[in-house]
């Protein structure tokens, strides 16, 4: 009998979710921190049609808690690594709290203004700090030396050098790639304003289903939602990324084009 990635998760749920938040709890200690760490295993999970459980399936030796504890905690160390690398906090930052470390983070490397890093941080409990005390914060880490943000794009905009010198010979070409690139810059500007303000699971819900392709029944077996709250979170987003469209431009054609061939 072929195995079935979706039955299996439906019956090993409350095994794998044990597992999950053990390992992630072990990693971090914020309420919010957690949540993130879980919805990304939640993600890598079933990223490449499941290959971590086709793994364990294939495998057959290990119990599936210690296969999955193993996996998980290496995973999610390799993720922290990574951050760590690309974000290095202010001294400054350091010195005060988690908190201020992480508004730093918002503003300099996830490029938030301060309202939507005040917005973020509220969702952990732990968050006391009024908003006039955040901005006044902000200021304070602002005059800091900065922090070293590495980000991919100056080795993106050095590796297609070569591609942007051959379009820029043909005029006619060129034009075209700029609008679609401009297009594209767009839609994802306005899809990430579209999930401001949403929960890790939903922006989870969301990745499963627009990165991910995973189907609406799919989702709600990994979710453990009904298929009724998730088509109705969805329409939602699609609803703000629409509107979100229009008022920078696109024709209600265009709109209606790119969220079919996207999204649909």
């Amino acid at each position: 009998m072929a195995f079935d990635p979706n039955q299996f998760i439906e019956e090993q749920y409350e095994n794998i979710n044990k597992v999950i938040q053990s390992v992630c709890r072990k990693r971090v200690n914020q309420p919010q921190e957690i949540e993130e760490c879980v919805s990304y295993i939640l993600e890598q999970l079933v990223n490449n049609d499941y290959a971590i459980l086709r793994k364990f399936k294939e495998d057959g030796r290990a119990k599936l808690q210690t296969y999955l504890y193993t996996v998980f905690n290496r995973l999610l160390i390799d993720k922290l690594r990574k951050e760590e690398g690309y974000f290095r906090p202010s001294v400054y930052a350091k010195r005060l709290s988690i908190f201020a470390e992480r508004l730093e983070r918002l503003l300099f490397q996830k490029k938030h203004t301060l309202e939507e890093s005040y917005q973020i941080l509220k969702n952990d409990p732990e968050f006391t700090w009024t908003y006039d005390y955040t901005s006044k914060l902000a200021n304070e880490l602002w005059r800091q030396e900065r922090p070293v943000v590495e980000t991919h794009g100056d080795i993106d905009e050095h590796a297609s050098s070569k591609s942007k010198l051959d379009v820029n010979d043909n005029p006619e070409k060129a034009l075209q790639n700029k609008e679609l690139i401009n297009k594209g810059a767009i839609i994802e500007d306005s899809l990430e304003s579209a999930c401001q303000g949403l929960s890790h699971e939903d922006s989870l819900l969301l990745k499963l289903r627009f990165t991910s392709q995973k189907s609406v029944s799919e989702i709600s077996r990994i979710l453990g939602q009904t298929r009724k709250v998730v088509e109705r979170k969805i329409r939602v987003l699609l609803n703000r990324l629409r509107d979100n469209l229009l008022s920078k431009g696109m024709t209600k054609e265009e709109v209606s084009e790119i969220i079919k061939i996207r999204y649909g």
